[in-house]
This record gives C-alpha cells, structure tokens and sequence, in this order.
C-alpha cells in the first residue's frame, strides 16, 4: 500500500476567482438538481504529475528546477466545463478545462512528464489536463445526469497566465516552489 506522505506531485496553480459568475451558475444548477458536490475552493491547479513514492525527490526537485527556471509563464485559454469519474470509480470529478491548450502548456507539461519518466518515478501514467473544481459521489449520482448539467453551463473563454508552480508532497509539506514571468 501506498502511504500518502510518500506520494508527491507538481501542479500549475491556476488562479481561478472563486466567485467568477460562471461558477456560481454552475453551484447553483447543481445544488437545485439535489446534487451534493464537494468544491476545491480556491486550491485550483494542474496536476502534472503525481508521484507515488518519495525516492526520487531531490532529483526530480533537480530536474523539475532546470525546467522551470528557464520558462515564461504560459497563458492558457479555459473554456469549458465537464465531468468525469475517477479511475477508481468513487467519484466525477467536475473540471475547467482548455480545448486548446497553448503550444507552451502542453511543452512545460511533456518536459516534467518526460523528466520523471528518465528517472524512473513510479508516476501515475493517466494525465488529463483539466482543474477539479469540484468532487461528486459516483455511487449516488449519475455521470450521464452530471454531465448534462455542467455542459449546460455557458462559460465564456478567459486566458490566465500559469506563474506558479509548487512540487509538494500529498495532503502535506512544500517540497519547492517556482515563479515563472
């Protein structure tokens, strides 16, 4: 079994407002079909990779440095919204997500992927760009009916800039932290 003061990842913080009217249609659309959602609130991010033991630390917080010290922060355009259930089934997650994301996420991304791949880290392999915004019990509601809630919601396209970057350990201590400008 995995302890999850092993586990570790390196996300882009994506500075979401969490009153953006958008997201509060979305709440509320929710909320009025009975819907109980467990939000992010304000701890929004990719997550780029996710690590599943700790024995490669210092050399990925090497390797993770060189990338990103050398980076201008890239913008990325969001613009949709859907749902989808986890890997293990427990839950939808509610997302934002970009359905293009620029030529510069998508490389920072690949870089840190590609970085944790030559060392060996056992990482989880799975990788969807997106930004949970919320979590859903999968066993009490419907993916279908989620689905067609959330997609109903009119968001229009905004562009934010990804300045920071933080690699930390699961639920728990900050192993680094990076500003790219």
């Amino acid at each position: 079994m995995i302890m999850p003061e092993t586990r570790n990842y390196l996300e882009l913080k994506v500075p979401v407002g969490k009153n953006a009217i958008w997201l509060t249609r979305l709440r509320e659309a929710l909320a009025e079909e009975g819907i109980s959602v467990k939000w992010q609130d304000g701890w929004y991010h990719i997550t780029v990779v996710f690590v599943n033991d700790d024995r490669h630390v210092p050399l990925l917080y090497s390797e993770f440095n060189k990338i990103l010290n050398s980076r201008k922060a890239p913008s990325i355009t969001l613009d949709k919204i859907g749902a989808f259930t986890t890997r293990g089934g427990l839950q939808h997650i509610v997302y934002l997500a970009s359905t293009q994301p620029s030529e510069d996420v998508i490389k920072i991304i690949r870089d840190i992927r590609d970085s944790a791949k030559s060392i060996g880290a056992n990482y989880d392999s799975d990788f969807r760009l997106h930004i949970s915004l919320g979590r859903i019990d999968a066993h009490a509601y419907n993916l279908e009916k989620v689905k067609n809630i959330v997609e109903g919601i009119d968001i229009p396209p905004f562009t934010l800039e990804l300045k920071e970057v933080e690699y930390r350990y699961f639920r728990n201590n900050s192993i680094g932290k990076w500003r790219m400008y």
